[in-house]
């Protein structure tokens, strides 16, 4: 059998589910506000991440002090630990897998 995409429209558009939002006022409100703060958390997770990845965010902030790495989780990961003095210098942690 052969899969076609209007086959699959035409059995959504008649679903039970559907005709409980089409019939309803309050329904279609509440699941498209749900959808939109949905795909704007995963878009602003991805931005962040690629963000951080580009060099971008959190620069004096080490991977380790955001609990991304845990204490001796990898084999050779830096030691340094910026403090408020010695924050600037180290922008950036070195870890080796």
């Amino acid at each position: 059998m052969h899969f076609r995409a209007v086959d699959f429209m035409l059995w959504s558009e008649n679903a039970g589910f559907a005709h409980w939002i089409k019939g309803s006022t309050r329904v279609f409100p509440i699941v498209e506000t749900v959808h939109i703060i949905g795909f704007a958390g995963l878009l602003s997770t991805i931005l962040v991440v690629d963000l951080r990845l580009l060099g971008f965010g959190m620069r004096r902030q080490l991977l380790t002090e955001r609990g991304a790495l845990k204490q001796g989780s990898s084999s050779r990961s830096s030691e340094r630990i910026a403090t408020p003095e010695t924050q600037d210098a180290y922008t950036a942690v070195e870890i080796y897998a």
